[in-house]
């Protein structure tokens, strides 16, 4: 398993209604460390999952193409999120973004970005991430509300950060 075990079943509210263990059959980001979560209003209509393969090309003098040797390789999840306000001021949607773009920093010299779990059902339940990008868009500004946005759309770029080197056997 990577990453420390996180009992969600402690620190989710579970739904009335039948749904999967540990979530309450809703959607969130919890910090690993500091277990910070927070909802995803709308389950994404996809999600792209990337793998690659890092390869470093060898020059051999006389040789018309290179020799390529496997470096490293690293596993990408990007999503789209769809926030719309919920509070009477507005204030949620500027506080859901800049709560995700806390996850691409670090709080100060030595420290790292604070790892994240994506709660999705079963799909992610044992992956630990680090989040490499967010980029909002916000809009339906009202002069009534001090021009702060009703909805927010998010592109989110994460990592997967494993303890343990996997092989591709793990897979086969």
């Amino acid at each position: 398993m990577a990453g420390p075990f996180v009992d969600f079943d402690k620190i989710l509210q579970p739904a009335p209604e039948k749904t999967p263990a540990g979530s309450g059959g809703r959607l969130y980001f919890v910090g690993v460390e500091s277990l910070d979560k927070m909802e995803i209003q709308f389950t994404p209509p996809s999600l792209s999952v990337q793998r690659n393969a890092g390869q470093q090309a060898v020059q051999i003098v006389g040789r018309n193409n290179p020799l390529y040797q496997y470096t490293a390789g690293q596993k990408l999840l990007t999503l789209q999120l769809s926030f719309y306000t919920t509070e009477e001021d507005r204030a949620d949607i500027i506080r859901r973004c800049e709560w995700l773009e806390s996850f691409t920093m670090n709080d100060g010299s030595g420290t790292s970005t604070e790892r994240i779990r994506l709660v999705f059902g079963k799909l992610f339940e044992n992956s630990v991430w680090v989040m490499l990008n967010v980029n909002y868009k916000i809009g339906l500004f009202n002069k009534e509300y001090n021009y702060l946005p009703q909805q927010a759309l998010v592109d989110i770029s994460l990592a997967l950060d494993m303890e343990r080197d996997v092989k591709r056997s793990d897979f086969r």
